[in-house]
């Protein structure tokens, strides 16, 4: 299930003006990742994304609460 080096082709694409820090609006991380994956691989990796995706969704939710308390 684990991969080596010579499997994978990880590259980062260079996006220039996306690396502003300055601003104080988050930006999105913009990568790429290329793998040749054995299937129970890409469905841990696929659970993973979705465990992250509903993670991120309740706090998005959180912060709109929070936002919308405080103007009360």
């Amino acid at each position: 299930m684990t991969t080596t080096s010579d499997e994978c082709n990880d590259e980062i694409e260079d996006y220039g003006d996306l690396e502003d820090f300055s601003a104080k609006r988050s930006k999105r991380l913009l990568t790429s990742f290329t793998c040749k994956r054995t299937p129970e691989t890409s469905v841990y990796l696929a659970q993973r994304m979705l465990e992250l995706s509903c993670v991120s969704r309740r706090t998005f939710a959180a912060q709109m609460k929070y936002q919308r308390l405080r103007t009360k």
